[in-house]
């Protein structure tokens, strides 16, 4: 196996680094470190022309803080736009707001008849005489109260409106301009481009054949897990998902995303269409699917890992998961600052990168250690993606789950079918009377998994030992990080003195060994085969 590229690891890091700096510190520190990024590039600049020895290093510094002083200068730029928007001058009285729809309304508080609504939106204020300001829209975030069938409740992303709001200061550090509490219902002035009206006919469509197959607990979380529609979902539900630590797959993840479009272009691949013709079908699935499920901060970086992947088959070069990490984070964290202040999107590519880092050589290890192949990578899998994220998760709730890695890897046999039959039975569900019974006919066969889901989410969730909680912040975050690093070296020696103190050689390096069938045998082919082995333990068999 080739090594990880983490070329372009630096770079990215930098970027989200300057976008949070220009975030919640003063303008100030931004500008001195846009210069200090400025000088570094013409420092490093002049030492390579001195001596061209130095490009390999000086080009790595270069690109990093170039970057960083671009995105700085970039993020100043529209911090300027923000402080200076129309609506800052109309916080603490009311106003007339022209606003596009720019996500699906959030239930904050869903018990009860009334509830606040939550909707992110692009907003331009209006003058007195009535008449849109002339200034660019800006984010903005509405809150409302209501019921589900409210006119609030109901608006979908792309939707353009009118309504009377009260102006209030943004409550975080984010490009948010302003925020406002709905003073009267909205008045549509336009139903928003074509694609999202589709998506939002998909998604209610899929939602009703989901609560005519299905009992009510099912077809609640069917949609959650396919789609990101949460709405269903009871508070039972989501405080056994949360025990459990899988609340991740409670909203659509990086993993559905890359499950649905892989199994797309492998199906596209295996009808023999050609690089250039699976590329570009490859993009168009991947569009679609962001649209259907909403550009959350999971899904725009894996839908960005996803287009540098799907690119570099024109090219007919193997492509490299690190740097396609990389390249998604900078471009997320370009079109959207707000996502470097995402605890979300933070573990995503925290599990994205140590899935990729750390994934494979866990699973040989495991193999080594006689765990059957399939199992092996189940358990690598949640092994590592609650060791990255257990410590986020921690620093944010104070909480850390003890039976995590146990009900992931009882409930990873049946993700990727719920993810890739839910994406079909929604489609089917909006192609008329015979895709919707073939769409009920899909959300039947996926009832026992739906099952298998809910009953070790209530099992494991509602125990009392289900989770300890720890103290919040960064203690939390570098206790739960210790512990975890002592479990993982614990279970290590533990299983290095049940095998003797040497692990079993993996299958690639036995065939090589001597004395084995296939192998080498005796005198100078045993060292070859020694040799080999020795050289290749640290990757995995092919």
């Amino acid at each position: 196996m080739s090594p990880i590229d983490f070329r372009l690891i630096p770079p990215a890091l930098g970027c989200w680094a300057i976008t949070i700096v220009g975030l919640i510190t003063p303008r100030p520190v931004t500008v001195a470190v846009v210069i200090i990024g400025v000088l570094l590039c013409l420092v490093m600049v002049y030492r390579a022309v001195v001596d061209a020895a130095r490009w390999p290093v000086a080009g790595a510094v270069i690109a990093t803080a170039g970057l960083i002083a671009g995105v700085g200068a970039v993020l100043l730029l529209r911090i300027d736009v923000v402080d200076h928007h129309g609506l800052r001058s109309e916080i603490g009285h009311r106003t007339s707001v022209v606003a596009t729809v720019s996500d699906d309304p959030q239930w904050l508080s869903p018990n009860g008849s009334r509830l606040r609504i939550k909707v992110s939106v692009q907003a331009v204020g209006r003058g007195a005489d009535g008449r849109p300001r002339p200034v660019r829209s800006v984010d903005a975030v509405v809150f409302a109260s209501g019921n589900l069938r409210s006119e609030w409740a109901l608006v979908s992303p792309g939707q353009r409106l009118e309504a009377v709001v009260a102006v209030r200061a943004p409550p975080g550090h984010d490009l948010t301009v302003v925020a406002m509490n709905a003073a009267s219902e909205p008045r549509m002035l336009d139903s928003g481009p074509w694609y999202m009206r589709a998506s939002a006919v998909v998604r209610w469509r899929f939602a009703q054949v989901a609560q005519r197959a299905l009992p009510d607990d099912q077809a609640g979380l069917l949609p959650g897990l396919v789609i990101g529609d949460t709405s269903g979902i009871d508070d039972a539900t989501r405080a056994d998902f949360r025990a459990a630590s899988l609340s991740h797959l409670l909203a659509v993840s990086g993993a559905n995303f890359a499950l649905v479009t892989g199994a797309a272009i492998l199906l596209i691949s295996a009808l023999g269409a050609g690089p250039r013709a699976t590329a570009v079908i490859g993009i168009v699935v991947i569009v679609g699917f962001v649209i259907l499920v909403r550009p959350s901060a999971s899904v725009v970086r894996a839908a960005g890992m996803g287009v540098v992947g799907v690119l570099a088959l024109v090219a007919s070069r193997r492509s490299h998961a690190m740097p396609a990490l990389a390249t998604a984070i900078i471009v997320a964290v370009l079109w959207w600052p707000s996502m470097a202040l995402d605890v979300g999107f933070a573990m995503s590519v925290a599990a994205s990168g140590a899935l990729i880092a750390w994934g494979s050589p866990w699973a040989e290890w495991l193999r080594a250690h006689r765990v059957p192949n399939g199992l092996a990578q189940v358990l690598a899998m949640a092994a590592v993606a609650q060791v990255v994220t257990a410590p986020l998760v921690a620093m944010i709730s104070g909480q850390f789950s003890v039976v995590g890695v146990l009900a992931n890897i009882l409930v990873a046999p049946v993700v990727g079918v719920i993810s890739v039959l839910g994406v079909v039975a929604a489609v089917a569900a909006s192609c008329g009377a015979i895709g919707e019974v073939a769409a009920e006919l899909l959300a039947r066969a996926m009832g026992p998994e739906l099952w298998w889901m809910l009953t070790w989410a209530r099992v494991l969730g509602r125990q009392g030992w289900a989770t300890v909680s720890v103290p919040d912040g960064p203690t939390g975050a570098l206790l739960v990080a210790g512990l975890t690093a002592v479990g993982v070296g614990v279970v290590r020696a533990f299983w290095q003195h049940r095998s003797g103190g040497r692990p079993v050689a993996p299958l690639a390096w036995r065939r090589r060994l001597p004395g084995r069938p296939g192998g080498d045998g005796g005198g100078r082919a045993g060292q070859r085969g020694s040799g080999a082995a020795g050289a290749d333990h640290s990757g995995p068999s092919r």
